[in-house]
């Protein structure tokens, strides 16, 4: 059952949005600006798009964390004991965005047939 905010956390937030001002964004306001509005999310609070910006940042970074922990696990048992370079695949990204129930339903490999060529119209 959702619980509303009481007093208390009412003040958290406020405090959070207040402090949140004295940081630059991680992400530029005018990408969030512009991803906010192909979403229909239409707003001129800069709150707001700081706050979005400092989400997207976390939610970023907790991803790629998770990549990497996959990659370390696929090159401990491709190669075991011998790990200099690791790489980030899109398998692991698809296991990262999984275990937060997006799920990429794409090939992991893109083949670009050749284009064909009209050879009548050469003169």
């Amino acid at each position: 059952m959702m619980q509303y905010p009481n007093a208390q956390d009412s003040a958290d937030i406020e405090n959070f949005m207040i402090k949140l001002q004295d940081y630059p964004s991680p992400i530029p306001d005018s990408v969030i600006k512009h991803i906010c509005a192909e979403s229909g999310l239409n707003t001129t609070d800069a709150r707001v798009t700081s706050a979005i910006s400092v989400v997207t940042q976390k939610f970023i970074s907790e991803v790629l964390r998770n990549c990497s922990d996959f990659a370390k696990a696929r090159a401990a048992q491709e190669n075991p004991g011998k790990i200099r370079k690791l790489d980030l695949q899109f398998s692991d990204l698809k296991q990262a965005l999984a275990k937060r129930g997006i799920h990429v339903n794409r090939p992991e490999f893109i083949v670009s047939l050749p284009q064909k060529t009209d050879n009548n119209n050469k003169m």
